[in-house]
């Protein structure tokens, strides 16, 4: 079945996101930017009413770029480090969500010296290289460091600006095998995402539910979006 994730920016949009039949969120505060870490408070109440896979920490403290200085990138790893440790042993699963750029022959890359920080304070929980990757110049050889680096998703438009592609998720998908996780994104709703899952061949997606006014999570978008992806894996059995 595939996984269906809701990027929210509060405790009210995580239940919205649980009971509307999101089985992941992605936490994170500040979403005009992309999103930023949330506060250690948000982390501990979200854990209250997170859906059945848990919640995924946004740590990011840059709202303006994704090329990070040593410090900046030393201070993500302390950041996760300081969030497991503070939650682990709560029974909710936990994963975090970073990344972060390097300036390269060819044009941006992966910040590796970064990665790997991120990847060692992140221990055992799940680690996802956010939307930085489809700012990489070589998306492929992106996700083969990302892959021997041990990380557990990319989460991706597969190279769209700021919309879904499908050929660039579905190449990806492809490339990743079952060595980690392509969570297709961008400009996913109820009206495109089960076309995107079925045609991209996607196990996960990321979604943002807005409401009308372009904030918080909206119940109907998010339930909407829900049973369009369950329609699809309904109709392939």
């Amino acid at each position: 079945m595939t996984i269906v994730e809701v990027c929210v920016d509060s405790v009210k949009g995580v239940k919205v996101a649980r009971e509307g039949g999101g089985d992941r969120v992605e936490l994170c505060r500040e979403l005009w930017c992309g999103g930023l870490t949330p506060s250690l408070e948000t982390i501990e109440s979200a854990m209250e009413c997170a859906p059945r896979l848990g919640l995924r920490i946004l740590v990011r403290e840059n709202p303006t770029s994704f090329f990070l200085t040593s410090a900046q990138a030393e201070e993500q790893a302390k950041l996760i480090a300081t969030i497991a440790g503070r939650f682990d042993g709560s029974g909710v699963p936990l994963g975090f969500v970073v990344g972060g750029l390097a300036h390269g022959e060819d044009g941006p890359q992966v910040d590796v010296e970064g990665a790997r920080l991120w990847r060692k304070a992140a221990r055992t929980h799940d680690l996802v290289f956010h939307r930085a990757f489809d700012e990489t110049a070589d998306h492929a050889a992106a996700l083969r460091m990302l892959i021997d680096l041990d990380y557990n998703g990319v989460l991706t438009t597969g190279g769209g600006a700021g919309v879904a592609d499908i050929g660039g998720l579905r190449a990806l998908r492809e490339q990743a095998g079952d060595h980690l996780a392509i969570i297709g994104s961008g400009g996913l709703r109820a009206h495109n995402i089960g076309w995107v899952v079925e045609e991209a061949h996607l196990r996960e997606v990321h979604f943002r539910a807005p409401g009308p006014d372009g904030s918080g999570t909206d119940p109907d978008a998010v339930r909407d979006t829900v049973k369009a992806v369950r329609a699809i894996q309904l109709s392939a059995t």
